[in-house]
């Protein structure tokens, strides 16, 4: 019974790691682009660097992928309860770091986006928004290397 439970808890470790910045990255990618391409048809200029919010949205997958293939190169080695509790723990961090900051950049991304369009001049004072929700997901997925290579 207690085999079962580590062999089910290290593999929804490896799932959370891959799943959740997965979709963290589609909210901020789905929230910042109707607003890039509306910001565009105003003042085309402003699209490129406004693209910054979906690049980094993007980011936010690969953090889950870095830690997802880890975790998934180390499930031989997670055979005690202890060991597949910190691979979910390090899975959740990076999914859930991820999953916020995806909210955070595609709410900041939508508004630096409307913003831009009027004033351009404001894009850097506003890209702080996208880049600290950014740094969150770092801090999640320095967090869940140092679980799994603890």
């Amino acid at each position: 019974m207690l085999a079962d439970i580590v062999i089910l808890t290290k593999y929804v470790a490896v799932a959370v790691a891959l799943g959740l910045p997965s979709v963290g990255a589609s909210i901020g990618i789905f929230l910042s682009t109707p607003a890039i391409a509306g910001a565009g048809t105003e003042r085309p200029e402003t699209i490129a660097r406004n693209l910054i919010s979906i690049v980094l949205s993007e980011a936010l997958a690969i953090y889950g992928l870095i830690v997802g293939l880890l975790l998934y190169f180390k499930l031989p080695s997670i055979t005690t309860m202890n060991s597949s509790m910190a691979a979910l723990s390090a899975g959740l961090t990076v999914g859930l770091t991820a999953l916020c900051a995806g909210i955070g950049i595609g709410g900041s991304g939508r508004a630096m986006a409307k913003a831009t369009a009027r004033e351009p001049a404001l894009f850097s004072r506003l890209v702080l928004g996208i880049v600290f929700s950014e740094a969150l997901a770092i801090y999640g997925l320095v967090t869940a290397l140092l679980i799994v290579l603890g």
